[in-house]
């Protein structure tokens, strides 16, 4: 009888320990709710720079001390490309917060645009390439874009005048 006590304690603190992770990665950004694709692990655990947590803070964000360097790296690198993209996109240089997340959790948990913002995080070269990725990023942008009182949205490669 002891033995079967002990056994169900250990497989509940496992259960809580996994469940108590999995929330905190939730809260910091890391991992979408709801059924969506997450952004998967990198790096090596507990490897973020405090350069990158003070960045990480100062965008708002609530880093936590199991995130891979690499990890910080991304996310940082995927907020500078939405930020780039929203500007490039619509000619705004600002989001809702909402949107911002919305958006960098679609980078983040899509593998080839998370390798597409890793690779363009190496240079961060503006504008943005027109590719099939930045095409989804910016379909994306407008289908939650509001204008504001300012001339519409206009695509980056969209050359054509606006008739007043």
């Amino acid at each position: 009888m002891e033995e079967i006590l002990i056994l169900l304690l250990v497989a509940g603190v496992s259960a809580y320990m996994a469940w108590r992770r999995r929330r905190r990665m939730r809260a910091a950004g890391m991992v979408e709710g709801g059924g969506s694709r997450a952004m998967p692990r990198l790096g090596r655990p507990g490897t973020i720079t405090e350069a990158q947590w003070e960045e990480l803070a100062e965008n708002g964000f609530q880093p936590q001390k199991d995130w891979s360097e690499e990890e910080a790296q991304t996310v940082l690198d995927g907020l500078a490309y939405l930020r780039a993209a929203i500007t490039q996109v619509t000619g705004e240089s600002g989001a809702p917060v909402q949107v911002q997340n919305e958006l960098l959790a679609m980078l983040l948990g899509d593998d080839e645009l998370r390798e597409m913002v890793s690779r363009w995080g190496r240079s961060r070269a503006l504008p943005l390439r027109e590719s099939a990725g930045f095409q989804r990023v910016r379909e994306r942008i407008m289908a939650f874009w509001q204008p504001s009182d300012g001339p519409e949205p206009q695509a980056a490669n969209d050359a054509s005048p606006r008739q007043g």
